[in-house]
This record gives C-alpha cells, sequence and structure tokens, in this order.
C-alpha cells in the first residue's frame, strides 16, 4: 500500500498535466482524483492505478459524474481508467 504523500508524488511524476483536457504548466492547479471511491478499494484506494492527476475543472467534472449530479462525457470510472 502506498501512503499517501508518495501515492500523489508517484501520480505527480507520471500523469504530465491533466489526462483529461491535457492542460499543463505551473499556473495549473492539479487536484489528485481518486477513480473509484477510497472505500470501495482495499487499503483506502492509493493505489497507483487508482490514482490520475486532474486540473480543477476536470476534477469538478470527474466528481460530479462519478457522484451522479451530472454526466460529462469521458469521466466515467470506466473512461478514466483508460486514461
Amino acid at each position: 500500500m502506498l501512503k499517501l504523500n508518495q501515492h500523489h508524488q508517484n501520480r505527480s511524476e507520471r500523469d504530465n498535466g491533466c489526462r483529461t483536457c491535457g492542460e499543463s504548466g505551473n499556473d495549473v492547479e492539479y487536484d489528485p482524483h481518486h477513480i473509484t471511491n477510497r472505500k470501495e478499494i482495499p487499503n483506502g484506494g492509493y493505489v497507483k492505478e487508482n490514482g490520475i492527476q486532474l486540473c480543477h475543472t476536470c476534477h469538478i467534472k470527474a466528481e460530479d459524474t462519478y457522484f451522479n449530479r451530472d454526466h460529462h462525457l469521458g469521466f466515467t470510472p470506466a473512461e478514466l481508467y483508460l486514461r
């Protein structure tokens, strides 16, 4: 199991920019996102495959889609795992 800080560092090193829209740069605010709810995965979901780096705007879309508040094409967990 990865610790939280190690999980975020690994994701940041692997994901160069937002994995959905491609936005990158030092001025972009990135949000770590757990593709599948941490409560549904052993060890709190801190596994490399369950993390993705998103910009703040895309993170809101992913959360809205996951929690069925709104559906955004390309932001379901199945679609995010493909990125």
